[in-house]
Parts: structure tokens; C-alpha cells; sequence
């Protein structure tokens, strides 16, 4: 498994922005071992046949391999890995050829994401006020100076130790009812104005 793999195609993005593959995608990452289409489907409490559909456009564009085969009662399984820890956008997928057309797809992808970051926050808020809610919300917001290699050291360790947690407690839909369910958002990106630091 190599450490890092380089989203290079648009058809990629669009498959690593899908939300149901991306959380297919991250429960094999937390596994840390080989996974077959049944094991996800039962982890995930859904139909086989769409946990199927999404690992094989998964396979198809390069995100997970199949790595063996075995025979169980008469019917072989699959499993597969993740071919990395981590995966990130090649930066030339974020120039835009048709000049600065606000309706790239790319840039519509980006501003879904962060809107609708932005609304649940803003609900929460107004919400909040009207009942004079207490609950506390960590809101952060930063400048930090890094290299290039503590920048992955980062990246690598969030991740990691997120994915772990996310395995272990924050993906269980059974105890779904008896918990809140929380917007979890994470930004690193390098600032082009310096001037504003």
C-alpha cells in the first residue's frame, strides 16, 4: 500500500466525492486489512448488490485492488484494499481551462461542500439562540507556518487517529438514536494572500 495516491482525473474526483463511496473508502482505510463486499455491506447495514456497485467504481478508478480470492461455501469472495493511506487532489485539477467559468463542476463540488458546512452551522446558531442553548461548538480558525513535510506529517496523523475513532465509535447507526449527530469539517489549504496573515 503506498502512502499517498494522486487523484488525477476528473471522473476520479467525482467518484472520491461521492459520499457513499468515500465512507466505503474510509472504513477500508481504518481497517487496516482486506475487505470483501460482505463485510462492508454488513458493516455498513446496506444491500450487497450497492456496497457491490460502489467498490467496483472504486476498483474501476484505481482507489482499492483487489488483493485475494477465497471459497466460501460454494461462493467466492473478494476482498480488497485501499491502494493508500491517503489521497489528494492533483493541484491541476484545480486550474480551471475554461477561463474562471463559476459553473466548473469542480467549483460546484467545492461550494456544495462548504455551503452546506456554512448552513448546518448557521441553523445550529439561530436555533441555539432561540432556545438559549449551552452546548458548547469548537470553531477554529487559523494561521500556521509549516513545511511542506510537516504538512503530511499532519494530514497523515489527523487522519489517522480520526479514521480509528470513526471505526471504532462514530459510524455505528445502532446507537445512532441515543446520540446528536455532529457536522465534522477540516480545511488545510495554503493561503494565497499573505497580506491578510
Amino acid at each position: 500500500m503506498k502512502e499517498i495516491f494522486v487523484i488525477q482525473t476528473q471522473e476520479q474526483l467525482k467518484v472520491f466525492s461521492d459520499k457513499n463511496k468515500t465512507e466505503i473508502l474510509n472504513i477500508m482505510i481504518a481497517a487496516k486489512k482486506p475487505l470483501s463486499v460482505k463485510n462492508l455491506a454488513q458493516t455498513l447495514d446496506r444491500i450487497h448488490s450497492k456496497v457491490n456497485y460502489h467498490v467496483q467504481a472504486l476498483k474501476a478508478n484505481g482507489f482499492i485492488e483487489l488483493v485475494h480470492k477465497e471459497e466460501k461455501g460454494g461462493v467466492i469472495e473478494k476482498y480488497y484494499e485501499p491502494v493508500a493511506k491517503i489521497f489528494n487532489v492533483d493541484k491541476s485539477l484545480l486550474e480551471f481551462s475554461d477561463g474562471n467559468d463559476p459553473d466548473s463542476e469542480l467549483k460546484a463540488m467545492h461550494r456544495k461542500v462548504i455551503t452546506k458546512v456554512y448552513n448546518d452551522y448557521l441553523e445550529w446558531v439561530e436555533e441555539s439562540l432561540s432556545v438559549k442553548n449551552t452546548k458548547e461548538i469548537q470553531l477554529m480558525y487559523n494561521t500556521v507556518f509549516l513545511t511542506e513535510k510537516e504538512v503530511k506529517e499532519i494530514k497523515a496523523k489527523l487522519y489517522e487517529e480520526f479514521m480509528e475513532w470513526y471505526r471504532t465509535k462514530g459510524n455505528n447507526e445502532e446507537q445512532a438514536e441515543q446520540k446528536d449527530a455532529y457536522s465534522l469539517g477540516m480545511l488545510l489549504f495554503p493561503k494565497t494572500n499573505k497580506e491578510d496573515i
